[in-house]
Order: structure tokens, then C-alpha cells, then sequence
């Protein structure tokens, strides 16, 4: 799929910021553990169709929305030994915290096909998932295309351990694994992201049987009482998505403003000092935020992305965009993801930007107010890259395809309409 960007932002936009895509899609695996699940503030996004439809085929669990409220319902027989085979399942990275959910519900094995997503910017192992996985009693076995992992005897036996990396997905993955234990567990090093903790407390809330502190966690769990019931049944709503909420503020502030709504609860822990640094003008009003037109306020920064609470690496293609606005030289370090750093290589062939020294994980650039763009093509290579190529494109008045658009409709919901809002005619085309 590919869009025609037309148009140039010159309208005040005005956006509401739909549920995170990174906490709805843990959330939706966990649902495996329940008979009944309901979700409220649900994105419209791609992963999650793909993902409901995993659900549906491969372990005929049920789902159907309405409007942004999502309700799930298991199939109500007992797996034993599950093998996962559907063709999304290579799409989509969070796919493999299916293998927690299952094991946290009881079956004796599961196999799993190796997962995709956003794999652009580099490889994205899952060894702090699988050697989690053999702390908590659990046998591995690995392939080159697939993941096998059954129950061992050692799931009786409590464990206390900690992480070699705070990693996100595996905490969620390994949270929900312990749930298949009778053996209590401690899981120390865990990341702490906004979306960590709103999947943590849900879960606390419906099993009752998990307790979160300060970088650890503790799940108690017996399987002889079991966990797929609806004592706890509740309407969880999904925290709003703060990655969508910077990508749109990045936006505003480099076009004509715009106010962005629906941000209850929103966490801008690690960015909103960065933004400052910046000069990007805006402030948070009740339930919005504010953004005034900021291109002539950015300066040049050094900025390094890191685990919560530093600057979360999906925030780095946007501040480096803006960056590119800056009269001077800056840097952009990703210990994250070294390689994430496609989009700059895309645009560098139609923008006026200097790339001075590209190496590490590090770039350095030297920007310009002035700066000219001249591209009427660009590639998404992934997610947020993609949404960068719709932001640079929308701030010029050429006509710009953006290819490989399927994307961007990975994790941005109603991306035509709020588009829109600024003057931008976003057109998708098959």
C-alpha cells in the first residue's frame, strides 16, 4: 500500500489520541488467560486486526468491537499442546508474548513461528525472553524458524531473578508466564515503561496474584486454584498512546500548532524536558495539550535515547526531524536500536540537511531553518519512520508518495482525518 501526501499544514490541527498500541496488544495476548475480556479507548490499528485474528484461528478465541470498546471471548475448551501457525503471526512483533499468555493458562507446550514487526533498524532478539522462560521452569528448544517451550516439573519450584536488560516485551511475556506456576516468582530489572505498568496493574487487578514494586515484580500463583475465571472481571480502559501523542505534537510544532486531545493519564516521563531543551512551545490545558508554531524557536541538542525514564527510542525519529529545523549541528544517540536510522538516510536524498558523522548507534547533523525539501517519493521502512515521512512530506507543497504505507497503519489510527485537520489531503492507494 502507498499514500499521496497533498498539501501543506497550514491549518491549526486539532487531533484525540487514540489507546497505546503497545499497551492494547499485550493486553489482547493476555486475554488468552480469561474467559471474558473487555477493553475500552481501543486503537483501529493493523497489528490489532492481525492479532485478534490469530487469536481467532489458531486458539478459536472471539472477539468484536464496539465503537472504541473491544470484548473478547475465549472458546471455552482446554488447550494442551499449542502450535501456532497463522501467517500474521511473522508480522507482528508483540505475537510472541503469546507464548507467555499461553503458558501462563496452563498448556503443556507451545511453538511459535519467529516474529516480525519493525525489523529496519536492526535485529530485535528475544534471548532475554527465552532464558526468562527456562528460569521460570521451562524447557527451550530453538530453530531457525520457530520456538518450542514446554513445562518442566521445575514450574513448582519458586525463583528470584533478574534481568540482563529492562526489556519491555519480555517483561510482559515472562509476568504472564509465571501466572502458569504453582511456585512464587521475582522478577527484578524490570522496565517500568507507562505501557509495563498499565498491562502489570490490569493484570494484578484480574488475577489478584501479582504484587509491583520499584524495578521488581512478584507473582503469586498456584495452579491447583487456577486463573481462567471472571471473579475479576473488569472494563479496562487502554492508557492513551504518548508515542502518537509526540508524534503529532512534533507536528504541530513545525507547521501551524494544533491541540491534542484525549490525554488523560498521559506520561511524557523522559521527552517533555527534551521538548523544552528544543524550544518547542506548548502546555497542557485539562484534558489537551496545547502546541503553538515553534520551527523558528528549535535549537540544536545532543540527545540519547534509554530505558524508561530516559528518552524512549520511539521518540527518536521525531526529535531528529525536528532537529533537522535547528540552525546548527546536533546528536542523536540510540543505544536502543543502533541502526534506527533509515528515515534519516530516506530523507537525506530530498532535504538541505548536513549528515556530518554517522557512526555507533550515533549521527550527527546540522540543520537549517531554511530548510528545503525536494522529494516527491519516500520509502516507510518502518512505524515511526513511516510517520515521519507523512510529517516532512505534509510541511512542503510538492506532492509526495509514501511507499510501503502498510506501515504507518500498523500503529496510527485515523491518520486520514487527522491530516486532515492540519490541510493535508492524506490519500491511500492500494
Amino acid at each position: 500500500m502507498k499514500a499521496l501526501v497533498k498539501g501543506t499544514a497550514q491549518r491549526r490541527g486539532a487531533v484525540n489520541i487514540h489507546g497505546a498500541k503497545n499497551s492494547i496488544l499485550p493486553l489482547v495476548c493476555s486475554s488468552i488467560l480469561f474467559s471474558n475480556s473487555s477493553f475500552h479507548n481501543v486503537p483501529d490499528i493493523q497489528d490489532l486486526t492481525y492479532l485478534l485474528e490469530i487469536l481467532k484461528v489458531d486458539l478459536g478465541i472471539k472477539s468484536f468491537r464496539d465503537s472504541s470498546n473491544l470484548h473478547i471471548r475465549s472458546a471455552g475448551n482446554e488447550l494442551h499442546s499449542v502450535v501456532l501457525s497463522h501467517k500474521f503471526i511473522g508480522s507482528i512483533r508483540y505475537s510472541t508474548l503469546l507464548m507467555g499468555a499461553l503458558l501462563g493458562s496452563g498448556v503443556e507446550s507451545v511453538t511459535i513461528p519467529i516474529s516480525g514487526g519493525c525489523s529496519s533498524f536492526g535485529d530485535r532478539p528475544i534471548d532475554i525472553h527465552l532464558s526468562g522462560f527456562e528460569k521460570l521452569g521451562y524447557s527451550v528448544v530453538t530453530s531457525d524458524d520457530s520456538i518450542e517451550i514446554t513445562r518442566t516439573p521445575l514450574i513448582n519450584t519458586s525463583v528470584n531473578f533478574t534481568l540482563s536488560f529492562a526489556s519491555v516485551g519480555a517483561t510482559i511475556n515472562l509476568v504472564m508466564a509465571a501466572l502458569g506456576r504453582s511456585g512464587t516468582t521475582v522478577i527484578s530489572n524490570i522496565a517500568m515503561e507507562p505501557e509495563v505498568s498499565n498491562v502489570i496493574e490490569y493484570l494484578c487487578k484480574r488475577t489478584k496474584r501479582i504484587s509491583l514494586g520499584d524495578g521488581f515484580v512478584e507473582i503469586y500463583s498456584a495452579l491447583s486454584t487456577g486463573i481462567n475465571d471472571n471473579r475479576n472481571e473488569i472494563n479496562w480502559s487502554v492508557m492513551p498512546d504518548r508515542i502518537e501523542a509526540v508524534s503529532y505534537l512534533i507536528l504541530g510544532a513545525l507547521s501551524s500548532g494544533c491541540e491534542i486531545n484525549n490525554i488523560e493519564g498521559l506520561n511524557l516521563t523522559g521527552v517533555a524536558p527534551l521538548l523544552d531543551e528544543i524550544g518547542i512551545d506548548y502546555y497542557f490545558q485539562k484534558n489537551k495539550i496545547i502546541v503553538n508554531p515553534s520551527k523558528i524557536l528549535i535549537k540544536p541538542v545532543d540527545a540519547q535515547t534509554g530505558t524508561f525514564p530516559s528518552l524512549n527510542t520511539d521518540y527518536q525519529p521525531f526529535i531528529t526531524v525536528a532537529l533537522l529545523f535547528a540552525n546548527g549541528i546536533s546528536s542523536i544517540a540510540d543505544k536502543i536500536y543502533p541502526k534506527r536510522f533509515s528515515y534519516l538516510k530516506e530523507l537525506h536524498e530530498s532535504a538541505s540537511f548536513e549528515i556530518l558523522k554517522f557512526e555507533d548507534g550515533k549521527v550527527t547533523i546540522k540543520g537549517s531553518k531554511e530548510l528545503t525539501f525536494s522529494g516527491n517519493n519516500l520509502y516507510a521502512h518502518d512505524l515511526r519512520a513511516g510517520f515521519c515521512m507523512c510529517l516532512m512530506a505534509s510541511l512542503f507543497e510538492q506532492n509526495v508518495i509514501i511507499e510501503n504505507f502498510d506501515q504507518v497503519k500498523r500503529g496510527y489510527s485515523n491518520i486520514t482525518e487527522n491530516f486532515k485537520s492540519f490541510g493535508v489531503d492524506l490519500t491511500e492507494e492500494s
